[in-house]
């Protein structure tokens, strides 16, 4: 038998086919497009984004630092950006490919000056062919006088409108403009009646009277993911539920390269427990009476519905009870019959008696309806004794 031979270690590599697949990455909509060039333009330090549509044809400009070396854009896994955005943001270095279906993209950038010395401003057009490494892109030198600080990428889409931008640009941090009017943008928590911060994400507790099912449930600058898990519980006439808002926390992971998800790690479950505290907070902030002892562990607690008459004393770790005394207006004494009249006996005795009653009502029909037994059963030709 012939002697096989096997290398003693092994390395991880990324092999040259996975280029012919890049553009399978992005589901290359309007919208998703947008979304990757916004968080380019954020990383890059720009203070706002402007978006030109117009015969089929899409601008998306920012007035960041600029790209000082052209070859970064098709380094597919590359990170350009610096240690401190690497650490905070994880950027995987494939946003340009949300591009790479496109059939023109023409990228023109002028780079701020580097230590004191000025970058050249430059121009280069890509193909989807140049995206998969069939081709090569020629860099062009352009006059960087006419051009202000920053990138622009110009791309065709006969799809891209207004609403698009809308869409895109509705919780992202940074001003933006299409065609020249503002958008409308908005908290991503606007609607949260409590909101607090948690390791480096904003809390938003909302109340209402529904479940609300599938929904955007975790903001990433801009980048709305849903199927997060985060707690909702329910009280007698609510709904409690959060919303997270991502302000700097280096500890969250998210798939790449879209991050339509997040990564099921420790941290994540840590992150449903802090929503599950937030709105027990938020409870207490809305309604007095609910009594929450401050060392309860939160996955102790019990449904808001347990928890609507303040307790009157409690041991640590024991979770919130209802106090023995109802509230105001209500009597256990006093509480009217069907009939209308009062009673003047305790709750609990007409309740016991209650119980006592359909106990004998259900053992005389189980007598009344059992066979009768040998002993006391008519034989054929005679007649039963009675009892």
């Amino acid at each position: 038998m012939p002697e096989t031979l096997l290398p003693a270690t092994i390395r991880a590599r990324v092999h040259e086919d996975a280029i012919s697949r890049v553009t399978r990455f992005f589901n290359a909509t309007t919208v998703e497009t947008l979304n990757e060039l916004f968080q380019n333009a954020r990383r890059a330090g720009a203070t706002r984004v402007d978006v030109t549509i117009a015969d089929g044809e899409v601008r998306v400009a920012d007035d960041g630092h600029g790209i000082a070396q052209p070859a970064a854009l098709l380094a597919f896994g590359q990170s350009r950006w610096d240690a401190d955005t690497a650490r905070r943001e994880d950027p995987a270095g494939m946003g340009v490919y949300a591009l790479a279906r496109r059939p023109k993209v023409t990228v023109r950038s002028r780079p701020r000056p580097a230590g004191g010395r000025q970058l050249p401003a430059w121009q280069v057009e890509l193909t989807p062919k140049h995206f998969l490494g069939e081709e090569h892109a020629t860099v062009s030198i352009i006059d960087g006088e006419t051009l202000p600080f920053g990138t622009e990428v110009i791309f065709d889409d006969d799809k891209a409108n207004t609403g698009s931008v809308d869409v895109a640009a509705e919780h992202f941090p940074l001003p933006v403009t299409c065609n020249n009017s503002k958008v409308d943008r908005r908290d991503f928590l606007h609607d949260a009646i409590h909101v607090e911060v948690w390791r480096g994400i904003r809390l938003g507790v909302r109340s209402t009277g529904y479940h609300p099912g599938r929904r955007p449930e975790l903001n990433f600058h801009g980048i709305r993911i849903e199927d997060v898990r985060l707690p909702v519980i329910g009280s007698m006439d609510s709904h409690w539920h959060v919303k997270a808002d991502v302000a700097d926390c280096a500890e969250l992971e998210l798939v790449l390269p879209a991050r339509k998800e997040t990564v099921e790690t420790p941290f994540v479950e840590q992150l449903r427990t802090a929503c599950r505290t937030a709105i027990y907070r938020a409870m207490l902030k809305v309604d007095k009476q609910i009594s929450v002892p401050p060392t309860c562990g939160p996955t102790r607690w019990p449904t808001a519905s347990s928890c609507r008459w303040p307790a009157p004393s409690w041991r640590p770790g024991d979770p919130p009870t209802r106090t023995s005394t109802p509230p105001s207006g209500r009597s256990r004494t006093a509480s009217r019959s069907r009939t209308g009249r009062s009673s003047s006996r305790p709750t609990s005795r007409r309740a016991t008696r209650s119980r006592s009653g359909a106990q004998r009502r259900a053992r005389t029909s189980r007598t009344a309806c059992a066979p009768r037994s040998r002993a006391t059963a008519a034989t054929p030709g005679t007649t039963a004794s009675p009892r």
